[in-house]
């Protein structure tokens, strides 16, 4: 956490928004209480990028807690903010975030949607694992739809 006593830095809320996404699935409450404490750090001294990595933990949380509308609003919030700052590894997170938002919701098509646009993200930047995790995401996705071609072709 932030003691109170330090001055507020972008490094220090950088690390603990990482703290709160390190622990968003195995702890969602902690990571709950470190994401809204760094997020109400960075809104205070207007610190985009802090701003953006804390709601992305918060929206992961959330969704953890089956707060899905809360999860989603966040994820929207943090997406449009990395956009701006063209950070594309942000980007994909959030993307992601709302994918599995979406499919938990039963909004399939909107979950199709998030992650290819994912995927697409992922390929850019090269990063593989966020295309892995994409795959997989597009895989379920369509095995709930019934298109088992399609999700053994994003498995493979």
């Amino acid at each position: 956490m932030l003691p109170e006593l330090l001055p507020i830095t972008e490094a220090r809320i950088d690390q603990v928004a990482d703290e709160a996404w390190s622990l968003r699935n195995g702890n969602s409450s902690r990571a709950t209480l470190l994401a809204s404490e760094a997020l109400e750090q960075a809104r205070s001294i207007n610190y985009p990028k802090g701003i953006a990595y804390s709601l992305l933990a918060l929206a992961f949380a959330q969704f953890r807690a089956s707060n899905y509308q809360e999860a989603s609003g966040q994820a929207q919030e943090a997406l449009a903010i990395l956009e701006s700052l063209q950070d594309f590894t942000g980007q994909q997170r959030a993307l992601n975030i709302l994918g599995i938002i979406h499919a938990e919701s039963g909004n399939l098509m909107s979950a199709l949607k998030a992650f290819l646009e994912t995927h697409k993200v992922c390929q850019q930047i090269g990063d593989v694992v966020g295309e892995i995790n994409a795959f997989n995401n597009l895989a379920i996705v369509y095995g709930y739809l019934g298109d088992y071609a399609s999700a053994l072709d994003a498995h493979l």
